[in-house]
């Protein structure tokens, strides 16, 4: 948990909040780490995995298409043009 808090950029004490939440969705489960005692895994749920690969529960399909089409648009954009030979 402490390498994930790190990587999500949050304290250890707020993700242990966020798993919580999450756990009591059915979203997350905490395992034991077994070459650590006091390690502990955050697994994602099947139910956690199938509802990542759709649109977020809050938006509509019409603003996650949006949102989908706005960043292929500033993803897309061309890069400057290099400088010209001296």
């Amino acid at each position: 948990m402490a390498e994930l808090a790190a990587n999500a950029s949050q304290s250890r004490s707020r993700l242990s909040h966020t798993c919580s939440r999450l756990e009591s969705k059915g979203l997350v489960m905490r395992d034991t780490c077994p070459g650590d005692k006091r390690g502990v895994f955050a697994i994602l749920t099947p139910r956690a995995t199938r509802r990542s690969n759709g649109p977020p529960a809050t938006t509509s399909r019409r603003s996650a298409r949006t949102s989908s089409t706005s960043s292929t648009r500033r993803t897309s954009r061309p890069s400057a043009a290099p400088s010209p030979p001296s």
